[in-house]
């Protein structure tokens, strides 16, 4: 009885350390000490697992292509603790292109694109960027809403939206690479209502230039587009 009262006596003070040790294994892990090292992290380079990757500078790549990527966990490191992070939507890990933690000198994430890589600029579409907040779009959304738009409810001149606020650009992105330059179109918020805007390539006869109308009727798309949609692009643009 003696004993069973001693291990009872002692079973709380295990159970305070058990949770302080999960608690400083977890800040150390935050800190990245466990993340891959990679041989070299510069401002024009990384070297990781034997690979180069090459710090894109917009305007480089080629002369007038801005990329979008959703940033995710952080995925490499170096001995000084500056972070490479790894893209939403990069599904099968393959870590062709990586983003550079936010430099003071740059607007923002850098993207780090692997020697010989080329962002594919058409194929299988895979995924897409919503512009106004870079936010990665699952495969399924993606081309629900590029089929829908095949048949538009209506055709309109374009003039008559030249002030519309509540627009969200959409790109795509092809072949499982989760950065995208390829612009489709746009979505329209009406209230509780979602309207795929997309441009017609060709005037009518009267020189109008048109857009082309298809309002989502799938509330399961509209649900999950709701959550990226916090703040216009037009309204961004404004500030």
């Amino acid at each position: 009885m003696y004993v069973i009262n001693k291990i009872k006596a002692i079973k709380p003070v295990w159970i305070i350390l058990i949770i302080c040790l999960l608690f400083i294994l977890r800040i150390i892990q935050e800190t990245g000490y466990f993340l891959p090292v990679a041989e070299e992290i510069n401002n024009a380079w990384v070297d990781w697992k034997e690979n180069r990757y090459y710090v894109y500078d917009r305007g480089e790549y080629p002369d007038d292509y801005v990329f979008l990527f959703d940033i995710n966990k952080p995925a490499v490191r170096d001995e000084e603790y500056t972070f490479l992070y790894a893209l939403k939507g990069d599904r099968k890990k393959e870590y062709k292109v990586l983003a550079k933690e936010y430099n003071i000198d740059y607007d923002g994430p850098q993207l780090c694109i692997q020697e010989g890589y080329e962002i594919p600029l058409d194929g299988e579409i895979t995924g897409g960027i919503l512009f106004n907040d870079d936010a990665f779009l699952d495969k399924y959304i993606v081309n629900t809403i590029v089929e829908l738009s095949k048949n538009p409810d209506i055709i309109v001149p374009r003039e008559a939206f030249s002030y519309i606020h509540l627009i969200n650009p959409i790109y795509l992105c092809f072949n499982n690479c989760p950065v995208s330059t390829k612009y489709f179109g746009e979505i329209w918020e009406v209230g509780d209502s979602m309207i795929i805007y997309r441009k017609v390539d060709e005037s009518d006869s009267s020189g109008e230039d048109k857009v082309a109308l298809t309002f989502i009727k799938d509330k399961k798309v509209i649900r999950k587009l709701g959550k990226y949609m916090k703040d216009s692009w037009y309204e961004k643009m404004q500030q």
